[in-house]
């Protein structure tokens, strides 16, 4: 299998002016690189020239989970239907995955996507597996997305981060349904880009406390938008006792149908339900959930229609810390 490496330098903003301008599944971009009119690329199902990029990758690059940990101003390479060193030496990839490519830049960072048939869970397991074996660990106070997630976040992904060490480098493995097959997108992140942080300062490798710099403590669940819902987060915030997260919601449903949905993600996080109630413009539930030391937390959660005529409605989920 031939591939071809394409590139430039300012990728996203590059990406989005091709796929405004392109109707087909192949991208085609200038190239900077003197190379045979004549050499062609292959990849599976798909097939690219040299000055050209499968609109397929381009799509999954652009993917707001496609994190690039990268220094402006080193040039980036587009690598097409192959793993990038860097991940490569690293991770054996399933029989069932399918590269797409990735990007580059030298020995400081590198993505790479692929597509599996596989469920995305047992995907993760594996390759968590593998880097542990490896010597590779999860971070303390690792944070991850909680509170109410805004509508079009990639909410139904699931992933891990793994470090060699405080200062890095890096994996970070993600996974989610592929939104126009069903397939698994998996997207694998290696960066080595916090060697040189100041001493005593904090990265993905090294994070912070629980709670600190505004994250939503570890117990906070991730909160996604009900279906046909659009969920605007609208800020949280607390302390080391409390902390409440909020966001505005533009819906015709009701609001025991909205809290049923939102009920039904807390306990899938292993939450509690203590009681619920309502009134004409408000709803409510109680809850208690364990905290990482096993002791017992209280949360409580409301939404309350706060304009009936623009179908607007207003949520918060709020948890005690004792």
């Amino acid at each position: 299998m031939k591939t071809t490496n394409i590139q430039f330098g300012v990728v996203t903003s590059a990406f989005l002016l091709l796929l405004s301008a392109c109707d087909g599944r192949t991208i085609r971009v200038p190239v900077a690189v003197n190379r045979p009119a004549t050499t062609s690329v292959s990849t599976p199902q798909i097939t690219a020239t040299p000055d050209s990029l499968p609109r397929e990758l381009v799509e999954q690059l652009i993917n707001p989970v496609a994190y690039l940990p990268f220094d402006s101003n080193l040039q980036p390479e587009i690598i097409v239907g192959k793993v990038p060193a860097l991940i490569a030496a690293e991770i054996s990839l399933p029989t069932t995955a399918r590269v797409l490519g990735g990007i580059s830049q030298g020995q400081q960072g590198a993505l790479v996507v692929l597509k599996t048939s596989a469920k995305g869970e047992d995907t993760l397991k594996a390759f968590e597996k593998m880097l542990v074996d490896k010597g590779w660990k999860k971070p303390e106070n690792q944070y991850a997305p909680g509170g109410f997630l805004p509508t079009g976040m990639p909410d139904s992904g699931v992933g891990f981060l793994v470090c060699k060490s405080d200062v890095g480098p890096s994996l970070s493995i993600y996974a989610a349904p592929d939104s126009k097959s069903a397939e698994t997108v998996i997207k694998i992140t290696f960066s080595d880009n916090e060697k040189d942080l100041p001493a005593n300062s904090y990265g993905q490798c090294k994070q912070p406390p629980d709670g600190m710099g505004g994250f939503p403590p570890p117990v906070m669940p991730a909160l996604t938008a009900p279906k046909g819902v659009q969920q605007v987060s609208s800020g949280g915030g607390g302390g080391d006792s409390m902390y409440a997260t909020t966001a505005d919601l533009i819906t015709d449903k009701p609001l025991e149908a909205l809290v049923a949905d939102y009920n039904g993600q807390l306990q899938k996080a292993g939450w509690t339900l203590l009681d619920k109630g309502s009134s004409s413009q408000t709803v409510w539930s109680t809850w208690s959930f364990k905290d990482k030391n096993e002791k017992v937390q209280s949360g409580f959660l409301f939404l309350i229609k706060t304009n009936r005529e623009t179908k607007k409605h207003f949520v918060s989920l709020q948890i005690t810390l004792g």
